[in-house]
């Protein structure tokens, strides 16, 4: 309240002053110094432009008149305060339920690209509900995660055919293989076929890394070597916007292409479906968990680029 020419605390350390009739006193009931309460008194009454009390060396301060209308005054302003106090919740903070807690680990992507839009819904119906969400980049196996923090949740791609030990569940399939720009299917007038899409301009990882290496050994699994390497992409945005301008081919997930990049960037050769895999800590209490299990489900299988079951061609 900068327009006022004091501040609650001088008020405070004034009307203890005139209850007390001592700088001492009134110190030890505030927990300050007597310099602390004279100050205060000094600052006050320079900030009113007012004397407000005789202040004799050895005898007790004592109102002036100016001093003794301000306190008449004071008593209506901290009915007005009283009032305003009023307001507050009976329920302590204290006293209020400790909210719901879930940590998430998932897939920058499939956060980005199925989760993100849909999640302030679910928290507005649950404002009790409180979110930890890692979303990353993961640059190996997402179980190893699991050994490295204390999780709820947490949501892949894996293998189609991988096993589900306790705490895991599949949530659907997505188309996995080398997708490209339309303009490939124009210009060979069906699919490449394996020594065709050899030749293409590939986007591959980054050279020497863990994806590097799965990327490689899925395509020669198909009989596909790529002999044209054009550039490399780190994360599966970048790549996807290179598929988009139709510079290169490359290995993707259909989940990771944005609505508008499925209009142009199109599967060219399937390397089997990947499945979208939930695991739910065991011992995870929280009363909202199978809500929220229910809720990370129903977004995935919103997405027209996964089903629950394979698809034909995966």
């Amino acid at each position: 309240m900068s327009e006022f020419p004091f501040t609650l605390r001088q008020l405070a350390v004034f009307e203890r002053l005139c209850a007390t009739h001592s700088f001492r006193l009134a110190s030890e009931e505030l927990g300050i110094s007597q310099a602390s309460v004279s100050n205060q008194i000094k600052a006050l009454e320079e900030q009113l432009g007012l004397r407000l009390f005789v202040r004799d060396p050895g005898k007790e301060p004592y109102l002036t008149t100016e001093g003794r209308a301000f306190l008449s005054d004071l008593g209506p302003f901290q009915a007005s305060g009283a009032q305003l106090a009023s307001h507050r919740r009976n329920t302590l903070l204290a006293d209020v339920a400790e909210p719901e807690r879930l940590r998430i680990f998932v897939s920058q992507y499939i956060f980005n690209n199925q989760i993100r839009g849909r999640l302030p819904e679910f928290l507005e119906r649950h404002p009790e509900l409180e979110l930890t969400i890692d979303a990353n980049f993961f640059d190996a196996d997402p179980r190893t995660q699991l050994s490295k923090g204390t999780f709820d949740f947490l949501v892949c791609h894996e293998a189609r055919d991988r096993d589900l030990p306790p705490g895991w569940r599949k949530i659907g399939f997505v188309r996995h293989g080398v997708f490209g720009h339309r303009k490939w299917l124009d210009e060979h007038g069906a699919p490449p076929v394996a020594k065709e899409l050899s030749k293409l301009p590939f986007v591959l990882p980054p050279q020497g890394s863990h994806f590097e290496k799965v990327t490689l050994a899925n395509l020669a699994h198909h009989g596909i070597r790529p002999t044209n390497v054009a550039t490399r992409a780190q994360y599966f945005d970048i790549m996807n916007s290179i598929l988009e301008r139709g510079s290169a081919v490359g290995v993707t997930i259909e989940g990771y292409l944005t609505a508008e990049q499925r209009e142009i960037v199109v599967l060219l050769r399937s390397l089997g479906d990947l499945r979208a895999t939930l695991y739910r800590d065991p011992q995870c209490d929280c009363v909202l968990a199978d809500e929220f299990e229910q809720f990370l489900v129903d977004v995935m299988l919103e997405d027209p680029a996964y089903t629950p079951e394979p698809h034909p061609d995966g």
